[in-house]
C-alpha cells in the first residue's frame, strides 16, 4: 500500500478497544518493547524500540469524531498481548496506530507548519547502536563556525609579500615598535598599488593558444643539432631574419669574423634542407631553430659558398703576411747554410779532421763528410777517465787555435729560427691560398649578371682588384725557397726526397747549443787556471821577499837598535881600548 491516509481517517477506523491499546502502548515507561505482528503470512513483526528514540513533540488535538462511526475491522486473532493490561491512555495522547497490515502512519506536523520530518528507522540488531540516516536525509544544518576558525575567506585582490613578521610581544623593546606607530597607510596610493600587484583570476585560453598546444612538434631538425644550433644563435644575439639579412648585405659589423666562424658550424644538412621545406605550411610547431633553417635555405643562395669566400677575404691578409714572414725566414736559414765561405763550414772541417784522426785504421776513417745528424753524438762520447767528451777537445781546441771559428754561434741565429717553422705547411698554405683565390675568379666569372651589383658581388670584385698582386708575390717566393730546400739537401749529401728540412734544422741548432757550452766551460776552467797560477806566482814572490838571504843589512851605531827582551843576555860588541 502506498497511499497515507490521514490521522483522523486512521483514528476513525479503529474501535475503541483498540484505541486503548494502541495509547496504553504508546503511554507505557521506556524499556517496553511493543511488538504487533502483522496477519500477512511470513512478514516479520514490526518492533518499535522507545529507549533510542526520542520522545515525539506533543501531537495535536484529536478531531471531533462522527456521528456516525463506520463499524470496526474484525479483530486480528494473530495479535498477541504480553503482559497485563496498560493503562488507559492519559487525554491528549498521541493517535491512534494504523491498521493491522497497512502503512505506518504519518508523523504528526511540526509547531509552526512545514514538513514533518521522516519516520524513524527501524532499530538495528542487538549490540549494533544506532542505525545510519535514511539515504537523502542531511538532517539538521551545523552550526556557523565561530570568527577566525575555518569558514569563507575573503579572496585576496593583490599579491603577498613573504617576510618574517614581528610580532606584538616581540616588538615591545624594539625599534619596530616606534616605526609600526609612526607607519599609515595614508601615504600610500592604494589604487595604484592595488594595480600593480592584482592578483589576475586565471584567464581561459583561447582557441588559438589551445590549438597551438595541441599543434606538432618539428622532426626536421633533431634534438641535438636543435640544442648547438640554439647556443649558436644566443651566441650571435640577433634573430634569424637579422642574420638573414646580414648574410645578404654582408654586413661585417653584424657579423664579424668570430659570429661567421660560428655560422660555418651550424650549416642545415641537405636531409634537413628537404624537411623544412616539406613542413612549411603544416600544422608543424615552429620555434627559433627551424626558422633559422628554413631562411637560410630558402633565402641565402650558395650559403656555404657565400660564408666561405667571405672568411677569404678577411683572412687573406693575415694568411699572406704569416706565409711571406715564414718563408723569408726559412730563405735567411738556407743562403747561410750554402755558403761556403760561412764560418759553420770551416767548422765542420775541424769536426771533419777530428773524427778521421779517431776513426784511423778502420772502415769509418779516410771519410770524406757525415751526416749532420752525427753532431749531435759528440757531446756523448766520452774520454776515458770520463771527465770530457769529444765536444770539449772540439773547444778547447777552437779556443786555443782558431778562435775566429766560435763565430759560427752567432751566425746561425736564423737557423734558429727556422726550426720552429714548418716550411712543408707553409709551401701547404700557399697553395690552399691559391685555390681558394681561384674560387673568387672562378664566382666572378660564372655569377649571374645581377650578383655583381648585390653586396656580395662587389666585395668580391674589389678583393680581387687589391690583392692579385700580393697573392702573385707570395707564390712567387714559396716556388724559389722551395728550390733552396732542395739545394740544401744536395748540398749536404741528403736524399732531396726524404728530406726533413725542420729536422736538419734542429740537427744544427742542438750541435750549436752544445758548443756554446762546451766552449763556455771551457773558458771558465782556463780563466780558473790563470787565477790560481797568478796567485801562486804571487804568493812565490812574497815569500821571496821575507827569507834573510834577501835582507838588507844595517850600519853599526845607528842607534836603530832595540833593547833586548827582559831574560835574555846582552851581547856587546868587542870594544878596541888601545891596548889598555
Amino acid at each position: 500500500m502506498s497511499d497515507v491516509f490521514p490521522q483522523h481517517q486512521i483514528a476513525d477506523s479503529l474501535s475503541e478497544d483498540e484505541l486503548a491499546k494502541y495509547m496504553r502502548e504508546k503511554t507505557s515507561p521506556p524499556g517496553i518493547r511493543a511488538s504487533i505482528k502483522s496477519p500477512a503470512v511470513g512478514m516479520p513483526p514490526l518492533s518499535i524500540n522507545f529507549d533510542t528514540q526520542p520522545a515525539p513533540p506533543p501531537p495535536p488535538p484529536a478531531p471531533p469524531r462522527p456521528l456516525a462511526a463506520p463499524p470496526p475491522p474484525p479483530a486480528n486473532p494473530q495479535t498477541r498481548h504480553n503482559g497485563p493490561a496498560p493503562p488507559p491512555p492519559p487525554a491528549g495522547g498521541p493517535p491512534p496506530p494504523p491498521p493491522a497490515g497497512g502503512p505506518p502512519p504519518p508523523p504528526p506536523p511540526l509547531p509552526g507548519g512545514g514538513m514533518p520530518p521522516p519516520p524513524p528507522p527501524p532499530p538495528g540488531p542487538p549490540g549494533k547502536g544506532m542505525p545510519p540516516p535514511p539515504p537523502g536525509f542531511k538532517g539538521m544544518p551545523p552550526p556557523p563556525p565561530p570568527p577566525g576558525f575555518g569558514g569563507a575567506k575573503k579572496k585576496q585582490k593583490m599579491k603577498s609579500l613573504y617576510w618574517k613578521k614581528v610580532q606584538h610581544h616581540q616588538a615591545a623593546s624594539t625599534v619596530w615598535k616606534s616605526v609600526s606607530e609612526k607607519s599609515s597607510s595614508t601615504v600610500i596610493d592604494l589604487s595604484e598599488l592595488s594595480a600593480l600587484f592584482e592578483m589576475k583570476d586565471n584567464v581561459p585560453q583561447s582557441k588559438k593558444e589551445a590549438d597551438k598546444k595541441t599543434s606538432k612538434l618539428s622532426s626536421a631538425v633533431s634534438s641535438q643539432r636543435a640544442q648547438n644550433i640554439g647556443i649558436v644563435l644566443t651566441f650571435l644575439k640577433h634573430p634569424p631574419q637579422k642574420i638573414k639579412d646580414a648574410l645578404l648585405c654582408c654586413d661585417s659589423e653584424l657579423l664579424p669574423r668570430d659570429s661567421l666562424e660560428a655560422l660555418q658550424s651550424i650549416l642545415p644538412a641537405e636531409d634537413e634542407k628537404k624537411a623544412i621545406v616539406r613542413e612549411k605550411g603544416t600544422d608543424v610547431e615552429w620555434k627559433e631553430v627551424q626558422e633559422f633553417v628554413y631562411l637560410m635555405t630558402t633565402e641565402v643562395p650558395d650559403l656555404e659558398e657565400r660564408l666561405g669566400l667571405w672568411l677569404f677575404t678577411i683572412d687573406f691578409e693575415i694568411l699572406v703576411a704569416s706565409a711571406l714572414t715564414d718563408l723569408r725566414v726559412v730563405d735567411a736559414a738556407v743562403s747561410i747554410l750554402l755558403d761556403e765561405d760561412s764560418k759553420f763550414t770551416e767548422m765542420l772541417s775541424v769536426v771533419l779532421a777530428v773524427g778521421n784522426s779517431m776513426n784511423q785504421g778502420t772502415v769509418r776513417g779516410a771519410a770524406m763528410g757525415f751526416s749532420i745528424n752525427d753532431l749531435t753524438q759528440l757531446a756523448s762520447v766520452k774520454s776515458t777517465d770520463g771527465k770530457s767528451s769529444i765536444m770539449d777537445f772540439l773547444a778547447r781546441t777552437v779556443e786555443q787555435k782558431k778562435p775566429h771559428l766560435a763565430q759560427f754561434v752567432d751566425e746561425l741565429a736564423p737557423v734558429l729560427k727556422a726550426r720552429t717553422v714548418s716550411f712543408a705547411a707553409t709551401s701547404q698554405n700557399v697553395r690552399q691560398l691559391t685555390v681558394r683565390y681561384q674560387q673568387v675568379e672562378a664566382r666572378l666569372r660564372e655569377a649571374p649578371k645581377d650578383e655583381a651589383e648585390t653586396p656580395f658581388g662587389c666585395l668580391l670584385q674589389q678583393f680581387r682588384a687589391k690583392n692579385s698582386r700580393q697573392l702573385l708575390t707570395l707564390v712567387m717566393l714559396e716556388a724559389e725557397t722551395t728550390k733552396k730546400v732542395k739545394q740544401l739537401a744536395v748540398h749536404f749529401g741528403e736524399s732531396p726526397a726524404s728530406f726533413d728540412e725542420a729536422q736538419f734544422f734542429c740537427h744544427i741548432c742542438t750541435f750549436r747549443s752544445q758548443f756554446e757550452a762546451a766552449l763556455q766551460a771551457c773558458q771558465a776552467k782556463a780563466e780558473r787556471e790563470k787565477q790560481k797560477t797568478e796567485k801562486a806566482a804571487k804568493g812565490a814572490s812574497s815569500a821571496s821577499a821575507s827569507s834573510p838571504e834577501h835582507r838588507p843589512s844595517r850600519p853599526p851605531g845607528d842607534g836603530s837598535d832595540s833593547p833586548s827582551p827582559a831574560g835574555s843576555p846582552v851581547q856587546q860588541s868587542p870594544r878596541n881600548d888601545g891596548g889598555l
